[in-house]
């Protein structure tokens, strides 16, 4: 007995598999907006009677959080953080020759 080919609610594709299986397929790559880590995996298993089992282990597919949100702040404070290294360096190199000179 087995299970037949089919595809899931979220468009993974499960292949023809034999009864008592656990079948492992890769994470969607992309779901309802969200990118997901491929090199992670989604498992089912093929029942004894040779029908899919309900549920689907989808846990260990992780979302890939791209942060878009902002990233005009993002260029600020950037900007910010190398404007108060230039100052503190610059700020030491005339103490430096302030001392060399006294």
């Amino acid at each position: 007995s087995y299970c037949n080919a089919t595809t899931d609610q979220i468009g993974t594709c499960w292949p023809r598999s034999g009864a008592g299986e656990l079948v492992e397929r890769p994470c969607p790559e992309y779901f309802n907006g969200i990118r997901y880590n491929t090199t992670r995996n989604v498992y089912r298993e093929c029942l004894e009677n040779g029908t899919w089992a309900s549920r689907m282990n989808y846990s260990h597919c992780v979302p890939i959080l791209v942060n878009k949100k902002y990233p005009l702040h993002y260029k600020i404070a950037l900007i910010i953080n190398y404007l108060g290294h230039c100052i503190s360096v610059l700020a030491l190199i005339v103490a430096f020759l302030l001392f060399l000179c006294l």
